[in-house]
């Protein structure tokens, strides 16, 4: 449920408005409200400009909004979920014995970087090469490799 502070007038609602805040009424959908955008421009909270009709200047039971907090996420720990060594970690698929879709091993922390610990996953070769791509490019794999030489 979204948390909101009474304010009452239009008048007080423009005030909280100029404040940075965002406004709303208990008649309104959930996670309805207004913001005051550029040049005092009024926006519903799906980015449209707002439009004000009579009944809502006259209205006595502004609210201030308080957007709700995301709630934060536990990270899963390699022992909270088992590692099935079976499939292709990132696509689902089994292993064959040769080829891309050969079983390899891609370290969640690159090996150049000498961590104390490191998770393995099981991965395709043609999987284990998008990954790689995706996340370190080799050209910067390279500047790092260099970089931890010079620190040597």
């Amino acid at each position: 449920m979204t948390k909101t502070k009474q304010i009452g007038t239009f008048n007080k609602a423009m005030v909280a408005l100029r404040k940075g805040l965002t406004i709303t009424r208990p008649c309104w959908k959930d996670n309805s409200y207004w913001y005051l955008g550029i040049d005092e421009i009024i926006f519903y909270s799906g980015g449209d400009k707002a439009t004000i009709h009579l009944n809502q200047i006259q209205a006595n039971d502004w609210e201030v909004y308080e957007k709700p907090k995301p709630k934060k996420e536990t990270p899963i720990k390699p022992k909270d979920k088992p590692m099935d060594t079976h499939v292709c970690y990132k696509c689902g698929q089994g292993f064959e014995k040769s080829g891309d879709l050969k079983k390899t091993i891609h370290h969640a922390i690159p090996r150049c970087l000498k961590p104390k610990h490191n998770i393995k996953i099981p991965v395709h070769r043609k999987c284990h090469e998008k990954i790689n791509d995706t996340f370190i490019p080799k050209n910067k794999l390279e500047k790092i490799k260099k970089l931890l030489n010079e620190v040597e």
